[in-house]
């Protein structure tokens, strides 16, 4: 399986043509600044900026980018929050398949509350994760699950664009079709 083929090139079958990242863009404001958090390969990073947007790709390895358009941060996401100055705000985030890797208590106590003071108002998050995991092979993996409406409480005071749960069938990393439950959050500050 090439990389290509693969969710950030991480091991995932990936489906360059998602409704979610579609709606995402449509929020965006022309030439707006977006962070994608858990880059990968940057496969998500190319196609904002082919639509026009400034793009910091955030990813623990070294990237380069194809047309040098976008600023790659070689950290983790959690460091790079860590790392911002108070004054950073973006237009949006992007957030494929990162949230499971990170503990859960971080995220909805620190990582996603943080967010709330980097984006600016009308900002937008898009958000997909996992749901639960298939099996406990798979678990071993990835330590956090969210559900909707855990999204939904951290993000209370924001319009709900996109909110649901999943189910999709695609490859993983050795290569074995399997079936994937996902969650697809979109908001609007």
């Amino acid at each position: 399986m090439s990389p290509s083929n693969c969710v950030g090139g991480l091991g995932y079958d990936v489906d360059m043509k998602s409704e979610l990242f579609e709606k995402f863009l449509e929020l965006l404001p022309t030439g707006a600044l977006v962070v994608d958090l858990g880059a990968g390969d940057g496969k998500w990073s190319e196609k904002l900026v082919e639509a026009g947007h400034r793009t910091i790709a955030v990813e623990k390895k070294e990237v380069k980018s194809p047309n040098g358009n976008i600023d790659w941060q070689n950290m983790a996401v959690a460091d790079w929050l860590e790392s911002l100055p108070d004054d950073f705000v973006a237009d949006g985030y992007w957030l494929k398949n990162v949230l499971q890797f990170l503990d859960k208590e971080f995220v909805l106590k620190k990582f996603l509350p943080a967010l709330h003071n980097h984006i600016h108002k009308n900002g937008v998050i898009a958000i997909e994760t996992f749901t639960k995991s298939p099996d406990p092979e798979f678990a071993k993996n990835h330590p956090s699950y969210y559900r909707t409406d855990e999204l939904e409480r951290v993000f209370k005071d924001w319009e709900i664009i996109w909110s649901e749960e999943v189910e999709k069938i695609g490859r993983d990393m050795k290569g074995r079709e399997r079936k994937f439950f996902l969650t697809r959050f979109l908001v609007k500050k």
